[in-house]
């Protein structure tokens, strides 16, 4: 038996950006509350000329009872498109629905901060060229 090395593929794999916002409902006493809705818009791109990107919203639940760790969950669907041009042989471009299923922590910097740096890992599908594509995202981040 032999472990998966986890490396950077290039062939499979890319790196990317995200900005999302997330909206709570007010909770006990005025404080902010477990769900929200949440929308984000992400670009990933690889080292041979492909790109995604995502524009999706949904819902999201964070715990909010521990002051400097608050998990969170979320799902999100929306549209995603991608382009992918290998040294001018194959040039495509194709959208699809996406979907986006996931979660992380929060870690703040301190009690009751809203800043906190964020870590995290969702399931994002896609389908181009009329196949589903299944993929991980890991994320990492600053939350304000």
């Amino acid at each position: 038996y032999e472990r998966p090395a986890f490396k950077f593929d290039e062939n499979t794999d890319s790196h990317g950006f995200s900005v999302g916002y997330s909206r709570y409902t007010k909770g006990e006493a005025g404080k902010v509350g477990v769900f929200g809705l949440t929308g984000e818009v992400s670009a990933n791109f690889d080292t041979r000329e492909a790109s995604l990107v995502t524009v999706m919203a949904g819902g999201v639940a964070k715990a909010r009872n521990n002051s400097y760790v608050q998990p969170y969950v979320r799902v999100l669907g929306g549209v995603a498109r991608q382009h992918v041009n290998r040294r001018n042989i194959t040039n495509t471009t194709d959208a699809s629905f996406a979907f986006n299923a996931g979660g992380g922590i929060d870690f703040a910097f301190k009690k009751d901060s809203r800043y906190a740096i964020r870590t995290g890992a969702d399931y994002v599908n896609t389908g181009f060229n009329n196949q589903r594509q299944n993929a991980v995202r890991l994320t990492a981040g600053i939350v304000f």
